[in-house]
């Protein structure tokens, strides 16, 4: 059964995965929604409902990737999970040279020619899918898609289209807000905060 929106919503609601209030972004600016898909993996039922949520967003993808790829390290419990969802296989890449241990680009095994599916939890400026993205194409993988919950601003998302990867979001920060707003999830100053910064 197909996760509903309500249902997704109220997961993330009740898993806290929204902050609000200022706070820093890896860009270098601040927003006063943050979403922290982190602690989800405290709330073992939220947690399914966003996993489902992804495992569904894969198989519907016209093209069957060879190979699930996370952005490390917040969004990997999911990957793993969607792993045993769909039954793609899953590898890790490894974006810092080590001295030690496992020296590959990536934690898993593939082989140059395999299509990748890049998965992260939401998107500003695309940076850090990027950052994969071309680890990946480097290393001899096909990357021409990524998946994402939420998608937080336009720019991530036109970033990624100019170097071929299309980015499918399942939500998006207007269609949330308004949803936690009309379930008491949000006060009015925070919702009247979340438009003005977010433009709807």
């Amino acid at each position: 059964m197909a996760v509903e929106f309500r249902d997704l919503s109220q997961a993330l609601l009740d898993s806290h995965a929204g902050k609000y209030g200022q706070t820093a972004l890896k860009n270098g600016g601040f927003t006063s929604m943050y979403f922290d898909l982190g602690t989800l993996t405290s709330f073992p039922k939220q947690f399914g409902v966003v996993a489902d949520t992804y495992a569904e967003m894969v198989l519907a993808l016209p093209v069957k990737p060879d190979r699930l790829i996370d952005v490390p390290q917040r969004i990997t419990p999911f990957v793993t999970a969607i792993m045993e969802r769909t039954q793609i296989p899953f590898i890790r890449p490894q974006l810092a040279q080590k001295d030690h241990g496992v020296m590959a680009p990536f934690y898993g095994e593939w082989e140059p020619g395999m299509r990748g599916l890049v998965i992260d939890d939401v998107v500003t400026t695309g940076g850090s899918i990027i950052d994969v993205v071309e680890h990946s194409r480097t290393h001899g993988l096909i990357v021409e898609d990524g998946l994402i919950l939420i998608k937080r601003q336009l720019k991530g998302i036109d970033a990624l289209a100019n170097i071929g990867v299309e980015l499918r979001y399942k939500t998006d920060v207007p269609r949330l807000a308004t949803d936690w707003k009309n379930h008491g999830g949000m006060t009015d100053e925070q919702f009247e905060t979340a438009k003005l910064e977010f433009n709807f």
